[in-house]
C-alpha cells in the first residue's frame, strides 16, 4: 500500500481505523442479532414451561420491554381502571366489573392488587370516594338526590362511607372550605 502524506495524517491510518470502526460495527450487529434470537427463544420458553410466578413475571416484563407489549395482566388492570372510572357513580362491587371484563372477581383482584399495588375493592372504593368529593364540593344539590346519583341505598348510607373513607361528613366537607382531605384505609 502507496503510504500518501495528507497533512500530518496518512491515509493509512484512516483506512485502518475505517476498517477497524466498520469490523466493531459487524460485532455489534451480530451481537445484537443473537441478543434478539436469545430473546425471543426465551419468549418460547415461557410457554413451554412452567416457572415460579415471580421468575415469569420478570422474565415476560423483560420481554416486554423489549418487544415493546403489555402482559395480558396489564391489560386487565388498565381495563378495569378505565371502567371504574366510566361506571363508579352507578356500579360499586368488583363483581359487576369482574363480568364487564369476562373474569372471575377473585382473578380481577388478583391481577389488579398485583399490577397496581391496590385491591380492585380499593380502586373502586378511592375513585368512588373522588367523585363523591367533587360533587360535595362543586354541586349543590341536597345529600339526598347526591345519594341517588351515586346510587346509594339511602342518604345514611352514603354518608356512612364518606365518613369511612374520609373521617369527615359530608356535611362538613361541604362546608370546609379548604378542601382538604383525610383518607382512612377501608
Amino acid at each position: 500500500m502507496k503510504k500518501q502524506q495528507f497533512g500530518s495524517i496518512r491515509m493509512e491510518h484512516i483506512y485502518l481505523n475505517m476498517s477497524t470502526a466498520m469490523a466493531a460495527f459487524i460485532s455489534l450487529n451480530n451481537q445484537i442479532r443473537t441478543l434478539n434470537n436469545y430473546l425471543h427463544s426465551l419468549e418460547g420458553e415461557l410457554h413451554e414451561h412452567t416457572f415460579d410466578d415471580a421468575m415469569q413475571s420478570v422474565c415476560v416484563d423483560e420481554i416486554a420491554a423489549v418487544n415493546g407489549y403489555k402482559s395480558s395482566n396489564r391489560k386487565l388492570a388498565e381495563n378495569f381502571v378505565r371502567l371504574v372510572n366510566e361506571h363508579v357513580k352507578d356500579e360499586h362491587t368488583v363483581n359487576y366489573y369482574a363480568g364487564r371484563l369476562c373474569v372471575s372477581a377473585h382473578h380481577l383482584s388478583m391481577v389488579v392488587k398485583k399490577e397496581t399495588g391496590n385491591a380492585a375493592k380499593e380502586w373502586i372504593a378511592r375513585t368512588l370516594t373522588a367523585r363523591i368529593q367533587a360533587a360535595l364540593r362543586f354541586d349543590d344539590r341536597p345529600l339526598k338526590e347526591l345519594a341517588d346519583d351515586f346510587c346509594f341505598a339511602s342518604t345514611s348510607s352514603l354518608c356512612k362511607f364518606f365518613k369511612q373513607r374520609t373521617g369527615t361528613t359530608a356535611f362538613s366537607y361541604r362546608l370546609d372550605e379548604t378542601g382538604s382531605i383525610n383518607y382512612v384505609s377501608v
